[in-house]
Protein backbone atom coordinates (compact mmCIF):
# COMPACT_ATOMS: atom_id res chain seq x y z
CA UNK A 1 0.00 0.00 0.00
CA UNK A 2 1.15 3.51 -0.66
CA UNK A 3 -0.08 7.07 -0.32
CA UNK A 4 0.47 9.60 -3.06
CA UNK A 5 -1.49 12.09 -5.08
CA UNK A 6 -3.97 10.87 -7.66
CA UNK A 7 -1.89 12.17 -10.57
CA UNK A 8 1.13 10.02 -9.67
CA UNK A 9 -1.00 6.93 -9.07
CA UNK A 10 -2.61 7.54 -12.46
CA UNK A 11 0.81 7.86 -14.11
CA UNK A 12 1.88 4.52 -12.64
CA UNK A 13 -1.38 2.91 -13.76
CA UNK A 14 -0.88 4.37 -17.24
CA UNK A 15 2.65 2.94 -17.36
CA UNK A 16 1.35 -0.51 -16.42
CA UNK A 17 -1.37 -0.29 -19.08
CA UNK A 18 1.19 0.87 -21.64
CA UNK A 19 3.19 -2.28 -20.97
CA UNK A 20 0.19 -4.46 -21.82
CA UNK A 21 -0.17 -2.70 -25.15
CA UNK A 22 3.52 -2.90 -26.03
CA UNK A 23 6.35 -5.25 -25.18
CA UNK A 24 4.82 -6.84 -22.11
CA UNK A 25 7.76 -6.56 -19.74
CA UNK A 26 5.48 -7.69 -16.91
CA UNK A 27 4.72 -11.39 -16.53
CA UNK A 28 1.54 -10.96 -14.49
CA UNK A 29 -1.52 -8.72 -14.67
CA UNK A 30 -1.21 -5.80 -12.22
CA UNK A 31 -3.60 -3.03 -11.33
CA UNK A 32 -3.77 -0.15 -8.88
CA UNK A 33 -6.72 -0.09 -6.49
CA UNK A 34 -7.68 2.81 -4.24
CA UNK A 35 -9.49 2.95 -0.91
CA UNK A 36 -9.95 5.59 1.75
CA UNK A 37 -8.11 5.41 5.06
CA UNK A 38 -9.59 6.37 8.44
CA UNK A 39 -8.62 10.01 7.84
CA UNK A 40 -10.44 10.12 4.51
CA UNK A 41 -7.24 10.11 2.46
CA UNK A 42 -6.73 7.91 -0.58
CA UNK A 43 -4.56 4.85 -0.08
CA UNK A 44 -3.42 2.98 -3.18
CA UNK A 45 -2.41 -0.65 -3.44
CA UNK A 46 -0.81 -2.65 -6.20
CA UNK A 47 -2.87 -5.78 -6.82
CA UNK A 48 -2.32 -8.89 -8.90
CA UNK A 49 -5.42 -11.07 -9.26
CA UNK A 50 -3.42 -14.01 -10.64
CA UNK A 51 -3.71 -17.14 -8.53
CA UNK A 52 -0.50 -18.84 -9.67
CA UNK A 53 2.95 -17.32 -9.57
CA UNK A 54 6.37 -18.33 -10.77
CA UNK A 55 8.81 -16.98 -8.19
CA UNK A 56 11.37 -15.86 -10.78
CA UNK A 57 8.77 -14.05 -12.88
CA UNK A 58 7.19 -12.48 -9.79
CA UNK A 59 10.59 -11.22 -8.63
CA UNK A 60 11.23 -9.78 -12.11
CA UNK A 61 7.85 -8.02 -12.02
CA UNK A 62 8.56 -6.55 -8.58
CA UNK A 63 11.92 -5.20 -9.81
CA UNK A 64 10.30 -3.69 -12.92
CA UNK A 65 7.41 -2.16 -10.94
CA UNK A 66 9.86 -0.76 -8.38
CA UNK A 67 11.76 0.99 -11.18
CA UNK A 68 8.56 2.43 -12.61
CA UNK A 69 7.49 3.65 -9.16
CA UNK A 70 10.85 5.39 -8.74
CA UNK A 71 10.49 6.97 -12.17
CA UNK A 72 6.97 8.23 -11.43
CA UNK A 73 7.76 9.50 -7.94
CA UNK A 74 10.96 11.23 -9.08
CA UNK A 75 9.19 12.73 -12.12
CA UNK A 76 11.44 10.85 -14.52
CA UNK A 77 9.99 9.23 -17.64
CA UNK A 78 9.31 5.51 -17.18
CA UNK A 79 10.63 4.80 -20.68
CA UNK A 80 14.14 5.07 -19.24
CA UNK A 81 13.66 2.15 -16.84
CA UNK A 82 16.54 -0.29 -17.09
CA UNK A 83 15.90 -3.66 -18.67
CA UNK A 84 15.74 -6.83 -16.57
CA UNK A 85 16.94 -9.00 -19.44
Amino acid sequence: MFCTDVARAARLADRILLDYGQGCELHHYWRIDATFNADGGLVFSLHCPDQRFNRRKLDADILRLTQWVRDVFQNQPAEHARSLD
